[in-house]
């Protein structure tokens, strides 16, 4: 029976600490596809394989629900010889679609049959699941191979010395700014524009520029200190919203992605390592910081979150608003990342 093939998109790793047991990992479109495992171009020992359970669906579970969904469909299709409505279900499963009837029989049996295998085998995982069909013969048992992501194991080594070497760096890099910014001061302070007083120069940086140069400090030496493998799953998921965005943004600026790429001049996959990149680059320190949060203890309340989302939101938001997942998960994981990297400011 022929497998139709469809991608899905991703689950940030920090955000899912926060209420991933009760993640609601059936939601997701569970129509049959082909899973290839495509390989990033980009360095092979940062991706890591993809977990796997296999899911087997009893004919006599899957039948029931088979036939149910034909006679749904014979009840649409039209051909010579039959009122419509009347066609035979023999004959409708001849001439719909074989994926008409397996999606919708997958879509109802498989979410169960896949939480209850995750849950059997004490899988945890932080992406959406893809779909590989092994079996799906009618009189059958249907063999379904499921692939996802769990967040890789993270050794943390001594990992306050790494940071505290980082932040040396980054005051020295502070200080070499300043220097170049009151040289530059103080050549435009000795070269006066002629009928036009001088501007105040800028002469150091600035609070946010110092936090953001040492947490970039310690961002990069962090993810070469501990080098952990992102699944490849959550890395292609990831660089596919981005080209998605990517696209969204010029379709809204009436420019082709050919132009772009030209514009640019580098090809279609140089574009995709480049996005593979930086997505490894973002979930390595996701996982990064998601450990520390556990090793320090690092917790984010409720009550935080509701502050916070009455903060933003002016109080305008209805109980029913604030309690929605998507808010409440962003921003557990924004109010997280910001009290780990308070707390690495401050070794």
């Amino acid at each position: 029976m022929a497998k139709s093939t469809k991608s899905t998109t991703s689950t940030s790793p920090v955000a899912d600490q926060h209420d991933h047991a009760g993640h609601d990992h059936a939601g997701h479109d569970h129509s049959a596809h082909d899973h290839a495992p495509a390989a990033t171009s980009t360095e092979p020992s940062l991706i890591a394989p993809n977990s796997k359970i296999t899911v087997t669906l009893a004919w006599s579970a899957v039948e029931p629900i088979y036939k149910k969904v034909l006679n749904k469909l014979s009840q649409r299709v039209q051909t010579d010889g039959f009122r419509k409505g009347k066609v035979p279900s023999y004959l409708a499963e001849q001439l719909v679609e074989p994926s008409k009837i397996v999606e919708p029989v997958l879509q109802e049996l498989l979410p169960d049959a896949y939480s209850k295998v995750l849950a059997d085998e004490k899988k945890r995982p932080v992406s959406q699941p893809e779909f590989d069909p092994q079996s799906l013969n009618k009189g059958a048992d249907w063999v379904i191979d499921i692939y996802f992501a769990e967040a890789p194991e993270i050794k943390l080594g001594k990992y306050q010395d790494v940071v505290k070497k980082a932040l040396k760096a980054a005051e020295k890099e502070v200080a070499e700014l300043n220097k170049d910014r009151e040289e530059t001061a103080q050549k435009v302070k000795d070269t006066p524009v002629a009928d036009k007083a001088p501007e105040e120069a800028v002469t150091s940086a600035s609070d946010a520029e110092v936090r953001e140069i040492k947490l970039k400090a310690i961002f990069r030496e962090l993810a070469i200190s501990i080098k952990p493998s992102v699944p490849e799953i959550l890395v292609r998921q990831e660089a596919n919203h981005e080209l998605e965005q990517l696209s969204n943004q010029l379709e809204q600026l009436k420019m082709s992605i050919d132009r772009y790429l030209d514009v640019r001049k580098m090809t279609g996959e140089q574009l995709q390592q480049e996005f593979a990149a930086v997505a490894i680059s973002r979930l390595q320190l996701e996982f990064i910081l998601a450990e520390i949060s556990k090793e320090q203890k690092i917790a984010v309340e409720e009550t935080e979150i509701d502050a916070k989302l009455n903060e933003l939101t002016g109080g305008k938001l209805s109980k029913e608003e604030l309690a929605q997942h998507q808010y409440r998960s962003y921003l557990f994981s924004s109010l997280l990342k910001e009290k780990v990297t308070n707390y690495l400011l401050s070794l």
